[in-house]
């Protein structure tokens, strides 16, 4: 991972890069003691519905991963 693209209430989304294709995405790591418990049930709902979707105007959820401390969203990257 290299730049930060961007931060919020929640985490920070950062430019990964593919070391074996160079494809470019934004990583969104999203700190679990952040998020109210109460909003993590609306937070996996609208994941859900992200990855469904494939329209050019929105933008495209690829990947969810979690460990201990964070959740890490996958997403397409616009320049």
């Amino acid at each position: 991972m290299t730049d930060t693209l961007g931060t919020g209430a929640f985490g920070v989304v950062k430019l990964a890069l593919n070391k074996n294709t160079g494809v470019k995405r934004a990583l969104k790591t999203l700190e679990k003691k952040k998020i109210p418990h109460e909003e993590k049930q609306n937070m996996f709902c609208e994941v859900n519905i992200l990855r469904k979707l494939d329209h050019p105007n929105i933008v495209k959820l690829y990947e969810l991963y979690e460990d201990k401390k964070n959740y890490y969203l996958l997403m397409e990257y616009y320049i």
